[in-house]
């Protein structure tokens, strides 16, 4: 009669392939060319190898690679650029009051994708997101913020320019404000008699 592997292990007749082994296995390079072959099909050059190890090392960046990164976030030519506007501060009258007229006139709807208030604060515990349509956070006017849920915010953070168009459409669409071919806004003045 067969015994079962595990009756096997049992009794000795099977070592465990790992018995006697501790900690990290030490391989050699030849071993690891072999599985990196095995694995991707490419042979790893010393270039590559750099780059993979340059990656993400918690090294700081260099000014330079900090503003080239910035000027691409914010979608204009490295030439353009004029700053890190994501470290500007927010002016005094973007406050809590601010926020939430602006929350109440969009009925606390996401005005991209229509989720509720409700279904953001269930997913993530918190209030809509108050956007500022051109990113210039100087400019705290209802015809410059919308309502976003966090997602379509994280979103809008990359091709700018596009987002900045698509959001003042939105608005022209839905409460009649004005903007120019540059994506400045038109404000309407009351003139007095």
């Amino acid at each position: 009669m067969v015994n079962t592997k595990l009756e096997r292990f049992a009794s000795g007749e099977i070592t465990p392939w790992n018995k006697g082994v501790t900690g990290y296995q030490i391989h050699d390079d030849e071993f690891k060319k072999r599985v990196s072959v095995w694995a991707t099909g490419r042979i790893q050059t010393e270039a590559s190898k750099k780059k993979i190890s340059i990656g993400n090392t918690g090294k700081a960046r260099t000014f330079e690679a900090r503003k080239k990164y910035s000027a691409i976030k914010q979608d204009i030519p490295i030439e353009e650029w004029k700053g890190f506007k994501t470290f500007y501060p927010y002016t005094s009258d973007f406050n809590e009051n601010f926020k939430q007229s602006i929350r109440k006139r969009d009925n606390n709807v996401c005005i991209k994708c229509g989720k509720t208030a409700e279904q953001e604060f269930m997913d993530f515990n918190r209030k809509m997101t108050v956007h500022h349509v051109n990113y210039d956070k100087k400019i705290s006017l209802p015809e410059n913020c919308c309502t976003v849920c966090m997602r379509c915010n994280i979103e809008a953070n990359k091709n700018r320019k596009s987002w900045t168009k698509f959001y003042q459409s939105l608005l022209s669409e839905l409460y009649g404000y004005n903007y120019s071919e540059t994506q400045e806004i038109i404000l309407e003045v009351q003139r007095c008699n």
